[in-house]
């Protein structure tokens, strides 16, 4: 284990320093550390001033020391130099504690920041970050705090930033997860929650089926989240306050749930609406492939419901006519030929087949040029497909309305 630390020019005194159960006095926090953890590898970061005056008692009394020179940090440019500096000292999968007792100025904050950095990029394990609080000292006993807590707010930054702009719940659903566990582990809380960790199950499932078009389960998530909202909002404020800013916008999921269909009666407008709310969201999220999938066998559910076959969307051989069907018109407008299905008739006198038929191709051109992914002599430019994609809900919304009136 590696202890990364820094020295500063204020005069040593001797203290007890207090960790969790553990007491030893000292002048040199990092002796206090040592005592405290495994370490076999000490890293003292210093400026030239700093090594001077304290480099010499402080280094006498550890193993396996080094020194390493860092700016006076008085500039911007400086400040990066140590935080390079710092970031280069660790190895990737190292186990480290930072200990920012004596950082001078602005590297408490710089420490901090590498710490959190090194854990993504170097996948660095960190045991603590600690802060011997000589300020706090009470009968001769300075207490050491770990402050490694904090960090994990950058690690509910990142989970608000994937479920906000990527549709993923992945990260949230793994920090609840590790917190409640942590707090069921622990026998002196009193208070424990008790709808988080479903909450954050169905959060999940609802971003995760949005990305992988699964419209039945991303509805019902949505009808989850909504109905156990309210009786996870107090547990968030108590144990989870990173989440609560995201109230405002985990409720507005309420557009896309509903009950599940009726097995008698099926699908309805209602429900449908709610399927074309999910394509555009994914559309305005940037998934594109998933939002046209979805698309193309949408307008084969509403086609189904149009007909009176309601009840029967989800059966396979339904599904088939009803693509068919619009191949089979799809072809009439080209004067070609084509097999008639159980729909065929009363499709092609609807007076907005062809309006409908030409979306349906539309939306199944796109839909094949993103899954040839550009393999072919007529690609088109990424600009162009996007394009596509982007108008599509207009047609969408039209072919809703003509099939559905």
């Amino acid at each position: 284990m590696k202890l990364l630390s820094f020295i500063g020019t204020g005069k040593l005194q001797k203290t007890r320093y207090s960790f969790r159960d553990r007491q030893i006095e000292t002048s040199v926090v990092q002796e206090a550390i040592c005592s405290f953890f495994p370490i076999t590898e000490v890293v003292l970061f210093t400026t030239e001033k700093a090594s001077l005056i304290n480099y010499s008692e402080v280094s006498e009394k550890l193993p396996s020391v080094r020194k390493v020179i860092v700016p006076d940090g008085r500039t911007e440019s400086e400040l990066w130099q140590i935080f390079l500096i710092v970031a280069g000292e660790v190895q990737q999968g190292d186990k480290i504690i930072f200990d920012i007792t004596h950082g001078f100025r602005s590297l408490p904050f710089i420490a901090t920041l590498s710490a959190a950095y090194l854990q993504d990029v170097k996948e660095a394990d960190l045991t603590a970050l600690l802060y011997g609080a000589f300020d706090a000292t009470e009968n001769g006993v300075t207490p050491i705090f770990d402050l490694s807590g904090f960090l994990e707010i950058f690690s509910w930054m990142a989970g608000v930033r994937s479920f906000l702009t990527h549709v993923d719940a992945g990260e949230i659903h793994r920090l609840v997860r590790s917190i409640t566990a942590e707090m069921y582990r622990d026998s002196n809380l009193s208070e424990k929650p008790i709808h988080l960790n479903n909450f954050a199950t169905r959060l999940d499932a609802f971003t995760s089926s949005v990305r992988l078009s699964r419209p039945v389960e991303s509805i019902s998530s949505a009808a989850g989240i909504i109905e156990s909202l309210p009786s996870a909002e107090e547990e968030m404020a108590t144990f989870t306050p990173a989440l609560v800013p995201l109230l405002g916008k985990i409720a507005s999921v309420s557009r896309f749930a509903s009950p599940d269909p009726d097995i008698t009666e099926g699908i309805t407008p209602a429900y449908l609406e709610k399927q074309l709310e999910i394509i555009r969201f994914q559309v305005e999220k940037g998934l594109y492939q998933p939002a046209v999938t979805l698309a193309r066998e949408w307008m084969i559910s509403v086609l189904i419901y149009a007909a009176g076959d309601g009840n029967r969307w989800l059966n396979k051989s339904t599904r088939e006519n009803a693509e068919w069907t619009f191949g089979g018109a799809s072809r009439k407008l080209q004067n070609s030929g084509f097999e008639k299905t159980m729909y065929s008739s009363w499709f092609l006198n609807l007076p907005v087949w062809k309006e409908c038929t030409g979306i349906w191709d539309e939306i199944s051109g796109i839909r094949n040029e993103i899954a040839h992914c550009g393999m072919n002599e007529k690609k088109q430019k990424t600009k162009r497909l996007e394009s596509r994609v982007l108008g599509m809900i207009d047609s969408l919304s039209r072919y809703f309305k003509q099939m559905t009136q």
